[in-house]
């Protein structure tokens, strides 16, 4: 094992803080554009949760998939 592995925990803690991160900024954004543009935003506010909600999903697959190829090294498919 030449190459060392990072281990699963680092990986799923960056990932989930990412989002967070990024789930905050889409919040930040919709908070402004109601202030700013009023009830017109509130279309726009749905879609960026929408879109929040969307990538959380993605992240969340791709932790459980890094921490299922981390914990079982030996296996690159899914087996049926």
């Amino acid at each position: 094992m030449a190459v060392p592995r990072v281990p699963a925990i680092v990986v799923v803690t960056v990932v989930v803080l990412a989002v967070m991160t990024a789930v905050a900024v889409v919040i930040v954004i919709a908070i402004a554009l109601v202030v700013v543009v009023g009830a017109v935003a509130v279309l726009v506010v749905l879609v960026l949760a929408v879109i929040a909600l969307v990538v959380e999903v993605a992240a969340v697959i791709v932790v459980a998939a890094m921490v299922r190829l981390s914990l079982v090294p030996g296996m690159t498919a899914v087996e049926s």
